[in-house]
């Protein structure tokens, strides 16, 4: 049954290949290298399945292949000769400057796929996008609504084609987004060349939400862009970050950040076992602090709630301290005891 659906598949469109074909349509000699640089994107594309054949493998569905296959070369072609026949574009520059952006389309899509920023099996999803801004350009429409309604990859492909838009710098704040709700740890090592748009300081919530531990680390440097945008945030949970990077001994708050944040301590109740300078510091009750601590974020950890905490594990984490706060005060003066031959000491 399946073989007998591909097959009508297969027919259906072949079919429709050759419904309105590109070269019956009369195209002036200026412009047919245009169409020329399309057919070598596509052909270029064709090879990267390691089989020329107009037939693109891209998944073991032979449905799926079919629809990516149709979409290449028979709605590709149809594009093609949409651009020839409108008459809304009148001119030999104006259609030129279509047929550009088609090779660019195919070009993108190419290398993309090379460099596996792009499934293949995205092509038509991609072309459905690309269509919906190419069809509306000779009406002036904007490019903004169907990049807003694309998947990242897809949005971000045609935000390419369409670089000489006007639009291109929003599209590129759309893509960025889009990016940043898939990427919330590289929100801080992106976010530089959006530092002045609007949307930045609800981008850094996200960042310190996702991973505070990350933020501390940026908070930390005042001078650097990512460091004022940080700094200048009204978010209560980055202030409480940011307050804590520029803190004298900051190190040792970090083991009670999940704490800080949620406001369950604060940095003013901890400040009274770290102290000012090195005579207040009072290494018993800070290590006190640190077992309750432990204690608490324990019982988080185990069932039914199996919540880690933040900074529970790590560099400067809560175990890592505590590891070296019981090595301090317990375990090195046992060991010192065993060295001692006068057991009345």
């Amino acid at each position: 049954m399946k073989q007998i659906f591909l097959l009508n598949t297969f027919i259906t469109l072949s079919l429709a290949v050759f419904a309105v074909p590109l070269d019956t349509v009369r195209i002036p000699l200026f412009r047919q290298g245009f169409h020329d640089k399309i057919d070598n994107e596509q052909a270029l594309t064709d090879k990267l399945d390691n089989k020329v054949d107009q037939y693109l493998q891209v998944s073991k569905n032979d449905e799926i292949n079919l629809q990516v296959t149709d979409a290449f070369f028979r709605k590709v072609d149809d594009l093609q000769l949409w651009v020839e026949t409108n008459e809304n574009i009148a001119s030999n520059n104006e259609k030129i400057r279509y047929l550009r952006q088609m090779e660019n389309l195919i070009r993108i899509f190419r290398t993309s796929w090379r460099s596996k920023e792009i499934k293949p099996i995205e092509f038509p999803a991609v072309l459905q996008t690309f269509e919906s801004i190419f069809k509306n350009l000779p009406a002036q429409k904007s490019i903004l609504p169907a990049i807003e309604a694309a998947s990242y990859e897809v949005a971000k492909l045609n935000a390419a084609v369409y670089f000489e838009s006007k639009e291109y710098p929003d599209a590129q704040k759309i893509v960025y987004l889009k990016y940043s709700e898939l990427h919330p740890d590289n929100i801080l090592k992106t976010i530089r060349p959006f530092i002045s748009e609007p949307f930045a300081d609800s981008l850094v919530v996200v960042a310190c939400k996702n991973n505070p531990v990350q933020l501390y680390s940026y908070a930390q440097s005042i001078s650097t862009p990512e460091g004022r945008l940080i700094h200048r945030n009204t978010n209560s949970m980055v202030k409480v970050v940011a307050q804590l990077s520029q803190t004298p001994n900051a190190l040792l708050y970090f083991p009670f950040l999940d704490d800080l944040l949620s406001g369950k301590n604060t940095v003013e109740n901890i400040k009274k076992y770290v102290g000012d300078t090195e005579s207040k510091y009072d290494s018993i009750g800070y290590f006190k602090l640190l077992v309750k601590t432990e204690i608490d974020y324990f019982k988080r950890m185990a069932p039914p709630l199996r919540d880690t905490p933040i900074a529970m594990f790590g560099p400067n984490s809560l175990r890592e301290v505590l590891k070296g706060k019981s090595l301090e005060h317990f375990i090195k003066p046992i060991n010192e005891l065993h060295d001692v031959n006068n057991l009345s000491v």
